[in-house]
């Protein structure tokens, strides 16, 4: 079972959400209450696996999971996702107070992470931080943690919102992040925002390692999980802000060349040292297949990076140009080239159809009602942005859909298997259906 967030929620009507939901499998708490001696009380508790699932149809959904255990690093038997072993520590037994001892352990993580869910998530908690500083009593998702930290060790809601930590280890070994851009604010772009430069191309398989955190005499979860996010972050910052580099996808269609090109020459020496059939020779066709697979499927691959990015540049020009009255349609991803083009043929016609919309309500409608030239003409000039916007940003698009299609052709005709436009490292499906609220028919 599990928790659901729906943008409702958050008070944003251009977030193009749907919720989130966060299952739980295999949770398990034990509380353990000591009469006498230094340790008050202790619990522990686990969760075998956990995900955060996007609650968005597809195709509006790029990945179902958006947060996850890493599928790519090893994992042992049996090894819950999450750790936490809590002691309270008596400190002056005549006034019952206690410091807690936390040491909480997560396993590798996967992040997958589309512009729409992020958008979500940070209206949602900003939503929640109004909601404290308003004195609401505290958000539905802090206020549920705490009590359920009030009915396992017996203490009031204000004491666990207070816990006052002598002493937190926080081990997160490493996380994988994927990222996806829908569209690109041209007006925060143009004044300097340099957050907004990530929007143009994707980037995905990065993987942070994270240093350990250890915190001494911090008062508050809160406070807690703001030290431990600023340590990480800082310490990513300063030490691996490279692999962010790496990962975007024109850099790393530049490094698969790299490696083919690589390849077309120490392939033959291989067959050759090996005395493998044809030897040197036959290496050699064999490299320069590789090669030519490889050169062909990036080409293939930065095109349509580079037009998933105009595309996205267009668009919120065009959105800047035309407000949106609906969430923009979202097409199925093609899987051939035919598809391509009837899906390209669709968004060019759209994109024609605006131009001839913005143009018959503009001029010729003020000049069916009589209208003078000079008004005409101010019509017309008033509608040109409209009308020619339209055209370039359904050919954006079209071209990305066309290309697209030619894509995933090419990988299921070489390869047997077709990749999502978006999928950067291996797609492990885990312990976890998180398409099923409760997977073993039971409340946890």
């Amino acid at each position: 079972s599990g928790s659901r967030w729906s943008p409702a929620r958050s008070a944003v009507s251009d977030v193009e959400c749907a919720g989130a939901r966060f299952v739980a499998k295999g949770a398990a708490l034990r509380c353990d209450e000591l009469a006498v001696g230094p340790v008050a009380w202790r619990a522990a508790a686990s969760i075998a696996d956990a995900a955060c699932v996007d609650l968005t149809p597809p195709p509006r959904c790029r990945w179902p999971k958006i947060f996850a255990h890493d599928a790519n690093a090893p994992r042992e038997t049996d090894a819950a996702m999450l750790r936490l072993d809590v002691n309270a520590v008596r400190m002056d037994p005549a006034a019952r107070s206690t410091e807690l001892r936390l040491r909480a352990a997560l396993l590798p993580v996967h992040l997958r992470l589309d512009q729409h869910a992020l958008r979500f998530f940070q209206s949602f908690a900003s939503r929640e931080r109004e909601d404290q500083e308003g004195g609401s009593g505290g958000s539905r998702s802090s206020t549920s943690d705490d009590e359920a930290t009030v009915d396992a060790i017996g203490v009031d809601a204000a004491t666990a919102r207070s816990a006052f930590f002598q002493l937190a280890e926080i081990r997160v070994p490493s996380v994988r992040i994927d990222y996806v851009p829908r569209d690109v604010d041209v007006a925060a772009l143009r004044a300097g925002n340099l957050g907004e430069a990530l929007n143009l191309v994707p980037f995905g398989g990065v993987v942070v390692r994270l240093q350990p955190v250890t915190a001494r005499g911090v008062c508050g979860w809160s406070k807690l999980s703001e030290l431990a996010v600023r340590s990480w972050l800082e310490h990513v910052a300063s030490t691996q802000a490279h692999k962010f580099a790496s990962g975007l996808a024109p850099v790393r269609s530049a490094c698969n060349v790299g490696t083919a090109t690589k390849a077309l020459v120490t392939t033959p020496l291989e067959f050759r040292r090996a005395g493998r059939r044809g030897g040197a020779w036959r290496g050699a066709a064999h490299g320069a297949a590789a090669f030519v697979k490889a050169v062909s499927r990036e080409a293939l691959g930065l095109g349509v990076t580079v037009a998933a990015a105009t595309t996205a540049v267009v668009g919120g020009v065009e959105d800047a140009v035309i407000p949106r009255q609906s969430p923009r349609e979202e097409m199925p991803e093609p899987n051939t080239l035919r598809e391509g083009v009837r899906q390209a043929a669709a968004t060019l016609g759209r994109g024609l159809k605006k131009a001839a919309t913005a143009v018959k309500d503009g001029p010729v409608r003020v000049r069916g009602l009589g209208g003078d030239g000079p008004a005409v003409m101010a019509s017309a000039v008033r509608s040109a942005p409209a009308a020619a916007v339209a055209p370039v940003a359904g050919l954006a698009e079209a071209v990305h859909r066309t290309l697209l299609g030619a894509r995933n052709q090419f990988d299921s005709q070489v390869d047997g298997t077709r990749r999502g436009t978006f999928e950067f490292s291996g797609e492990g499906s885990g312990l976890l259906d998180p398409t099923d609220p409760d997977p073993d028919g039971e409340e946890h």
